[in-house]
C-alpha cells in the first residue's frame, strides 16, 4: 500500500496500475467513486505539499546565496578601504590643495626636496633620507619604495617626477 502511495505521489507508472482501473479501464472493473475521490484528493494534497517543500528549499538556498553575496560585498568594500601607508603624513599635507595647479606645484616641490642629486629621478636611498629629513620624519622601507615603483609603473630602480606625481595622485584618490 505504501509503495502504491509512493507511486501515486511521484507519478511513476501509476497510470497503468492505479488510474486506469480507477476510471473503469479495462472494462472488467467498475470505478469506485470513493477510491477515485481518495486518490484525487491525495494527489492534490501531496502535490501541494511537495511543491511547498521544493519552494522552501529553493527559498532557503536563495537566502543563503544572498547572505553570502552580502558578505562578499562587505569583504570587497573593506578590502577597498585605504590601508595605511608610509606616505600618509605626506598625503595629509597634499590633501589641502586649492587647485590642480597647486597640487602639481606641491608634488613638484616635494620631489625636488627628495631628489638630492638633481638627477630628475629619486632612488630608494634619496627617498628614505629625504623623508627622514621632513617634519615630521617619515620612516620609509624598501618594500614601500617597491610598492611606489609598481604604482608608478616604473621599470627601473628610480622614480621619475611623472611617476612620483602619478603615485601620489593615486594614493590621494584612494584616501
Amino acid at each position: 500500500a505504501l509503495f502504491t502511495m509512493f507511486q501515486v505521489m511521484t507519478g511513476d507508472g501509476w497510470a497503468a496500475t492505479i488510474a486506469r482501473p480507477m476510471w473503469g479501464y479495462p472494462e472488467t472493473t467498475t470505478p469506485d467513486p470513493a477510491v477515485s475521490f481518495f486518490f484525487m484528493s491525495y494527489i492534490l494534497i501531496v502535490g501541494t505539499l511537495l511543491l511547498n517543500v521544493v519552494i522552501a528549499v529553493l527559498l532557503d538556498e536563495f537566502i543563503s546565496a544572498v547572505q553570502t553575496e552580502k558578505e562578499r560585498a562587505k569583504e570587497a568594500a573593506s578590502a577597498g578601504k585605504h590601508d595605511e601607508t608610509a606616505l600618509d603624513p605626506l598625503l595629509a599635507t597634499l590633501a589641502a590643495f586649492n587647485s590642480p595647479t597647486d597640487l602639481a606645484d606641491k608634488i613638484h616641490s616635494i620631489f625636488m626636496v627628495l631628489d638630492a642629486n638633481d638627477s630628475k629621478t629619486v632612488s630608494y636611498e634619496e627617498m628614505r633620507s629625504g623623508l627622514l629629513n621632513l617634519e615630521p620624519p617619515i620612516s620609509f622601507s624598501a618594500e614601500d619604495f617597491e610598492h611606489l615603483l609598481e604604482t608608478a609603473g616604473a621599470r627601473g630602480k628610480e622614480l621619475s617626477l611623472m611617476g612620483f606625481d602619478h603615485t601620489l595622485r593615486t594614493h590621494l584618490a584612494m584616501s
